[in-house]
């Protein structure tokens, strides 16, 4: 059971992964143009994930405590490794609200020095959702404040299960 987070080797993309015994939740995002979600499990160290719009995620999670791979998303190819993150408030965190009658999902990867990167989905369920960078995080309220609303943010923990 462990999260992991880490920078794509492009696009100034970062990654987050929560496992929680076999269960997955994965994450990719760069602030304004890519952010993509994905659930699913956990096969023997080998995590295979598709997410909405043809996005893909491989993953190997290797004995040394990384994980490493490959994510596609918005028809672009991103390699990825990650850490385990062990410092809190570092980790992966989602807000799902309405605002203004819309639907929004953000999301943040906090990494272990304090730096973050987020995006938010406007209208996530539909086939082509936009993509916006996220406000920041105030880690130790959980809250950011997107048009005029706070969104109140939970952490996803593959230690505690929370999220899942």
């Amino acid at each position: 059971m462990a999260t992991f987070a880490g920078k794509a080797e492009k696009g100034n993309a970062s990654v987050a992964v929560a496992v929680h015994g076999d269960r997955v939740i994965a994450y990719i995002c760069n602030g304004p143009t890519v952010a993509s979600w994905f659930q699913g499990t956990d096969s023997g160290g080998k995590v295979d994930l598709t997410g909405k719009n043809d996005a893909h995620v491989s993953l190997t999670l290797d004995s040394s405590g990384t994980a490493s791979g490959d994510v596609t998303v918005h028809e672009t190819d991103f390699k990825v490794s990650a850490l385990p993150m062990v410092h809190s408030p570092a980790g992966l965190y989602v807000a799902t609200t309405m605002v203004h009658g819309s639907m929004v999902k953000a999301g943040w990867i906090v990494m272990s020095d304090g730096t973050q990167i987020g995006s938010i989905l406007l209208n996530p369920g539909s086939d082509a959702p936009t993509v916006i960078a996220a406000p920041l995080l105030d880690v130790s309220s959980g809250t950011a404040t997107y048009n005029g609303v706070v969104l109140h943010a939970t952490q996803i923990s593959g230690t505690s299960g929370s999220g899942f």
